[in-house]
C-alpha cells in the first residue's frame, strides 16, 4: 500500500490553550447541559469561515482540536492575501467567544512549513507555535514568533498597507501579540449592536476571578494580566466602548502599541477626553482562605 504523500507549504500556523477548560469539557459531555451548548457555540465560531469585508478575506483556515487546544493554519501566500492576518482574525473571534464563557486562551503563532490535513498537523512552523505558546507566552496573550514578527516588520503591503499596520497587531514591550480584544464587528460578531454591554460583561468576569484566586496564585496572575489589558483596550477603543469602568490594579499599568508605533507621551493626549474614573474595589481571598487551580 502507498503512503499518501505529504506536501509542506509556508503557512501561519496558531497554537491555543484555553486554559482551564478540562473541568469545562467534563460537564459538557452532558448532552443537554449548558456547558455543552456553550461548546457548540465555540466550536461553530471556530469552524466558521472567515468573511471580513474589511479585510476582504474569505476563508476556511484548517483546524485540529487536541482535548483544550486548538490549532489553526493558513497558507502564506503573495501580498493579495496574508494567512498571517487570516489566523490572526479567527484568534481573536475566539478569544472574544471564550472570554464571554469565561476562559481565557494563550496561544503562539509562527509561519513557517507546515502540512495541514483533516486529521493531523506537521511541520516546524506547527512545533514552533506550539512552543511559542508553551514556553514563552506566559500570559493569557497570543505571541507571535521572531518567524511571525519578520512578516510584520517586512515592507510587503497588504490591503495598502504594511501588515503591523492594521489593527490585528500590537505591541507588549518588544513582543508583537494579536489584539484579542479588538471590539470590531467582525470580531464580536454583527448581531452586537454596542460593544459596552459586553465589554461590561468582560469587566464583571475579571473581577470575579480576581476575587476568586488569592494574591500571588498562578492563576490570578492571568487575571491580572487580562485586567490591565482590558483597561488599556478600554482607553484605545474609547469611541467604540462607552460607560465602561476601569478596572482598579494594585500595580502600575501596562502599555500596549498600537501596530508597534510609539508615542512618547503614551495615551496623556486621550486625558481631556475621557470620562472620570469610578474605581473598583476588588477583595481577593488571603492565601489560605482562596482556592487557586493549576494552569
Amino acid at each position: 500500500m502507498k503512503a499518501d504523500a505529504i506536501n509542506f507549504e509556508d503557512r501561519a500556523v496558531a497554537f491555543l490553550d484555553i486554559l482551564g477548560f478540562k473541568t469545562f469539557i467534563r460537564k459538557a459531555e452532558v448532552n443537554v447541559s449548558d456547558e455543552n451548548r456553550k461548546l457548540c457555540d465555540l466550536k461553530a465560531v471556530i469552524e466558521a469561515e472567515l468573511d471580513v469585508s474589511g479585510f476582504q478575506i474569505n476563508l476556511k483556515p484548517t483546524c485540529t482540536y487536541i482535548s483544550d487546544s486548538v490549532i489553526l493554519s493558513a497558507p502564506v501566500c503573495d501580498n493579495d492575501y496574508s494567512g498571517l492576518v487570516g489566523v490572526a482574525i479567527k484568534t481573536i473571534q475566539i478569544a472574544h467567544q471564550l472570554l464571554g464563557m469565561e476562559f481565557l486562551v494563550r496561544g503562539g503563532i509562527s509561519v513557517g512549513k507546515a502540512a495541514h490535513t483533516a486529521s493531523n498537523i506537521y511541520g516546524s512552523g506547527y512545533q514552533n507555535a506550539h512552543e511559542t505558546e508553551k514556553d514563552k507566552a506566559i500570559n493569557p496573550r497570543i505571541l507571535l514568533d521572531e518567524e511571525a514578527a519578520k512578516v510584520l516588520n517586512n515592507n510587503n503591503a497588504y490591503q495598502g498597507c504594511k501588515i503591523r499596520e492594521l489593527s490585528t497587531f500590537l505591541k507588549e514591550g518588544n513582543d508583537w501579540i494579536v489584539d484579542t480584544l479588538n471590539p470590531h464587528s467582525s470580531y464580536i460578531g454583527n448581531n452586537i449592536d454596542d460593544p459596552s454591554s459586553l465589554f461590561e460583561a468582560y469587566k464583571n468576569t475579571i473581577i470575579k476571578n480576581l476575587q476568586k484566586f488569592p494574591l500571588g496564585c498562578k492563576v490570578r496572575g492571568k487575571w491580572e494580566w487580562m485586567a490591565g489589558f482590558f483597561n488599556d483596550r478600554l482607553i484605545r477603543y474609547q469611541g467604540d466602548i462607552r460607560n465602561v469602568e476601569q478596572i482598579e490594579l494594585p500595580m502600575p499599568p501596562t502599555h500596549f502599541r498600537q501596530g508597534g508605533v510609539d508615542d512618547e507621551n503614551g495615551f496623556d493626549w486621550m486625558a481631556p477626553f475621557m470620562a472620570p474614573s469610578h474605581p473598583v474595589t476588588l477583595n481577593a481571598p488571603s492565601s489560605s482562605d482562596g482556592h487557586c487551580e493549576k494552569s
